[in-house]
């Protein structure tokens, strides 16, 4: 069992953001045990679930780091708070 990638990480963008965490750095030493993303935005102090680019995460720095990590994994779209504000379930799904 040692040295053996038993498990792997998911990772939260928007509550990183909340503790501050230099999120970077983090996507980078997880590496490939990273296997999955949830992804949304916020200003820093709520937990929001903003769509991204719509407040202070720095989205261009953590596609840096996917690239650099080559990262195959899951990305999980947690944007609840904006798409029930303009969204309702008979028109999210409409293109």
């Amino acid at each position: 069992i040692a040295g053996e990638d038993l498990f792997g990480f998911c990772f939260d963008l928007g509550h990183a953001n909340i503790l501050g965490l230099r999120v970077r750095d983090f996507l980078v030493g997880i590496g490939h045990r990273l296997t999955c993303l949830h992804i949304h935005d916020n200003d820093q102090w709520k937990d929001l679930h903003q769509i991204p680019f719509s407040n202070k995460i720095d989205f261009e720095a953590i596609v840096k780091a996917l690239k650099e990590i080559d990262y195959k994994g899951y990305f999980t779209l947690e944007a609840d708070s904006y798409l029930g504000k303009h969204h309702n379930k008979d028109t999210v799904f409409k293109a």
